[in-house]
């Protein structure tokens, strides 16, 4: 498993409002067609952009289509992200290091999301990845 998910990426859930969703996938495709990282892998959800539209004004609302009712900026929702995404120094935790820029990546707007699964309690993709096969088993 180490040499499918060799990096030990820790794996927390934040609740996120519907405004600051948005925001993050705006910045996700802010920099587009650049490589540089920033692009979000989604699940639940999809979405369309344009661009050739300014940074930041590049997804229009109505196209955001939800896996479960409807987009709204006001609604919260549950959002699996890296830890790094949100944190912003760098630590140690059983014998495994995590460095982490607050805001990488520019996702500085989920610094102040409510922390369902913080970084203490959150398991490493590896580990979840192992657990699912090991259901499959």
């Amino acid at each position: 498993m180490g040499k499918m998910v060799p990096v030990l990426d820790t794996v927390c859930v934040l609740e996120v409002p519907g405004k600051i969703l948005l925001e993050a996938l705006e910045n996700g495709v802010s920099k587009y067609p650049s490589f540089d990282g920033r692009f979000l892998s989604v699940s639940g959800l999809s979405f369309a952009f344009d661009p050739n539209l300014p940074a930041y004004k590049r997804i229009q609302k109505e196209s955001i289509r939800m896996e479960k009712g409807e987009f709204k900026e006001e609604n919260l929702y549950k959002v699996v992200v890296k830890g790094y995404l949100v944190l912003g120094f760098l630590f140690l935790i059983d014998l495994r290091f995590y460095y982490s820029i607050l805001g990488k990546d520019g996702y500085d707007v989920l610094k102040n999301c409510k922390k369902i699964i913080d970084i203490q309690n959150a398991m490493t993709f590896q580990t979840i990845v192992n657990e699912f096969f090991g259901l499959l088993t």
